[in-house]
């Protein structure tokens, strides 16, 4: 939540669900918080989770040709941004990336057309990008243009895996993901998109029947074992 609270025990149900119903193997990383281990701390142990993901799968019966980052929110943001990590690292690991209503740019400087009409107050998620904001999760403001902290920012998406984004309709953050969605598409990635209507942001917190349909189709689109 926001880089900055909760916990592994309140997401417990989403890897479990994951797990049982997917029969996937799901490894979630407690990483670090703000405002305590500012950025990029959080996003590293997020990275080094993935890819100690990949080398020990095995090991757990898991396939490491099949790893997947998923996400929501925040951790949408992380999964993106451990993503674009791996393409610049020249490691090839990550074969999916699941987005569930990501963050994607800080500091738009503009309200987008979704933050305008769900973002104040009244759909769960207050935001206004026309106002620097957490200062909590950045040492130094311009680290907020990092393409590991706005993925929308990267000037380069091409040879990213293929993703998978699940989104609210009534989200301020929705733009966001649509904005990414299409220039990840513009850089050749391929790119499958969902749109729960009705759906506020941080609706697979919620026991409802889109939670659930929005977790299968998630579970449809893994990657398989060959």
């Amino acid at each position: 939540g926001g880089w900055s609270m909760n916990s592994l025990d309140v997401y417990d149900f989403v890897p479990r669900y994951f797990a049982k119903y997917g029969n996937l193997l799901v490894i979630a990383p407690e990483y670090r918080l703000a405002p305590e281990n500012r950025f990029p701390k959080g996003v590293e142990d997020a990275y080094d989770t993935a890819k100690w993901a990949y080398e020990h799968a095995a090991e757990f019966g898991g396939d490491p040709n099949t790893i997947s980052v998923c996400g929501d929110s925040a951790g949408g943001n992380f999964a993106a941004a451990v993503s674009l990590m791996a393409r610049d690292k020249k490691e090839s690991f990550i074969k999916k990336q699941f987005l569930i209503y990501p963050a994607t740019a800080f500091n738009l400087g503009y309200r987008s057309t979704s933050e305008k009409r769900y973002g104040n107050g009244e759909y769960f998620l207050k935001i206004n990008s026309e106002e620097e904001g957490l200062n909590y999760y950045f040492e130094d403001p311009t680290d907020a243009d990092s393409p590991y902290a706005s993925p929308l920012y990267a000037d380069d998406l091409r040879n990213l895996p293929p993703a998978c984004f699940i989104s609210a309709e009534c989200d301020p953050l929705l733009d966001q993901a649509l904005m990414y969605a299409a220039k990840l598409e513009d850089a050749g990635v391929s790119v499958e998109y969902h749109l729960y209507k009705g759906m506020v942001h941080a609706f697979i917190n919620r026991p409802l029947q889109k939670t659930f349909e929005a977790f299968n189709t998630i579970i449809e689109a893994m990657p398989k074992t060959e």
